[in-house]
């Protein structure tokens, strides 16, 4: 019995180390994105700046989600779906990750959640790819639906349809 305990122990000790890992991870991460998007760098490194900066964004999110730190991931998929909306001129990629975001942030605010989702299905319309836009819209009123918000429910499922 006394090695089981000694078992559970560790796999506790793994575990918060993990998260302190991930946590320590993704902050380091974050300071290196804002960092790289401030710097000043020659024309041809222009772009590569903001697309290091964006792929360190997500590489902090993923570290945050794992140590379920759910708001500043959130953040981060926010950060870079915004450097490839704008800089990058990836609007397909941006609605995916506003899409990410939302679904990260439906586990803490609802109303970030909503706003994210409604960013995703204007990029999806702009992008003429109004089933995913659909999808999306359901999602929207199933979450109306739960929270006995019928009349908005009414008019997602409209909308979807």
């Amino acid at each position: 019995m006394g090695d089981d305990e000694v078992n559970d122990n560790e796999a506790v000790d793994m575990r918060s180390n993990r998260n302190k890992y991930h946590k320590i991870r993704a902050k380091k991460l974050m300071a290196k994105a804002e960092k790289s998007l401030h710097a000043k760098l020659i024309m041809n490194g222009f772009f590569l700046k903001f697309e290091t900066s964006a792929f360190q964004f997500y590489q902090a999110a993923l570290s945050f989600r794992a140590c379920s730190v759910w708001r500043d991931a959130g953040y981060c998929l926010v950060r870079c779906a915004t450097l490839h909306q704008y800089r990058l001129k990836n609007t397909f990629e941006a609605a995916l990750l506003f899409s990410e975001a939302a679904e990260v942030f439906e586990k803490i605010d609802k109303g970030e959640s909503m706003k994210n989702y409604k960013i995703a299905i204007s990029l999806y319309c702009d992008l003429g790819r109004f089933d995913i836009a659909g999808r999306i819209q359901k999602k929207i009123a199933t979450s109306h639906l739960r929270l006995k918000h019928y009349e908005e429910a009414a008019e997602g499922y409209r909308k979807a349809a």
